[in-house]
């Protein structure tokens, strides 16, 4: 979600920060114990999960605070569930995302806040925090804590954000078959969208499809060993963002689109862009993933490119 080169919002990294020490002589040297070999592993696929769980998770909750916790009057919730479920999400997961989008804590006793939190980061970047917390004092002290080791400082950086719907789609509902800009376009403005930006599908490599279709083109001995292409991913931009339900649902009913999501979010305004440097991009990744990793945080977005 043309966001900026260090933009942290679809890039949740999930804690796991267990470590255990194991005693062992020169015979068992780390890597040959078996035990560990497999608690590593296990780590490593735990963290994968959590991540996929997290990202799911914020998707669900963003769309029932769009149309409403019912996923048989909200498109763009419904497909979020069943999304997350082709992913295996666990049940308690998407359930727990419903009750928080609702304004309710896990636990049930606490009802829960929107918060965001205006902040400068490294070469005078905008960053705006969006958090959902039972506790305002406790999410603040964590993100103070983050900020006070990279960099950053609270400041006025909402006018660097434009706050617009955005209604994300790939596909005709039941097809595989790809679709083009040319087609989403006019489709829509025709639903009420005001832009449509194209995203290039990544395939396993990280690769998108244009770039591989470019090595192979300039090179006839190339070997494609990439898979077949995936859909582009598009944005739609709607101004009002109380318009947004309206546009998913014109998307569905009317052109017969797949939802991948439906939201109100921040985009960065091109005029207030900060180009940053290497090593300010670094400690500002730091920053942003962690305050991303934090319990309470929905989203990060920043002007950074």
């Amino acid at each position: 979600m043309s966001l900026g080169l260090f933009n942290c919002i679809n890039q949740t990294v999930t804690k796991c920060h267990g470590r255990r020490t194991f005693s062992f002589t020169s015979a068992m040297l780390s890597g040959h114990n078996k035990w560990s070999t497999i608690k590593h592993d296990k780590a490593i696929n735990d963290t994968k999960r959590n991540v996929i769980a997290t990202k799911h998770s914020r998707t669900i909750i963003a769309n029932a605070k769009i149309g409403g916790p019912d996923p048989n009057s909200n498109s763009g919730l419904y497909n979020a569930i069943e999304s997350a479920k082709r992913a295996s999400v666990p049940k308690r997961v998407i359930e727990n995302a419903l009750r928080r989008a609702s304004g309710i804590s896990v636990s049930g006793d606490k009802k829960l806040e929107p918060v965001l939190y205006e902040i400068i980061g490294p070469a005078g970047v905008a960053i705006l925090v969006e958090a959902l917390t039972d506790n305002k004092s406790r999410t603040a002290g964590e993100i103070r804590r983050v900020m006070g080791k990279n960099g950053m400082a609270l400041g006025s950086t909402l006018f660097c954000f434009d706050r617009m719907g955005v209604v994300r789609v790939s596909r005709k509902q039941g097809s595989q078959d790809l679709i083009t800009l040319e087609t989403v376009l006019d489709d829509a403005i025709e639903a009420g969208a005001d832009d449509v930006n194209e995203i290039l599908a990544k395939n396993e490599s990280g690769h998108d499809d244009d770039a591989v279709a470019a090595v192979a083109a300039a090179d006839d001995n190339h070997v494609d060993t990439y898979e077949e292409p995936t859909n582009n991913v598009y944005e739609l931009l709607i101004e009002d963002p109380s318009r947004t339900v309206e546009v998913a649902d014109a998307m569905k009913t009317k052109f017969g689109y797949e939802i991948a999501g439906a939201a109100i979010e921040y985009f960065p305004r091109s005029d207030t862009a900060v180009k940053v440097a290497e090593e300010q991009g670094k400690l500002l990744q730091k920053g942003l993933t962690q305050i991303d990793e934090l319990d309470d945080i929905q989203n990060v977005y920043n002007n950074a490119i």
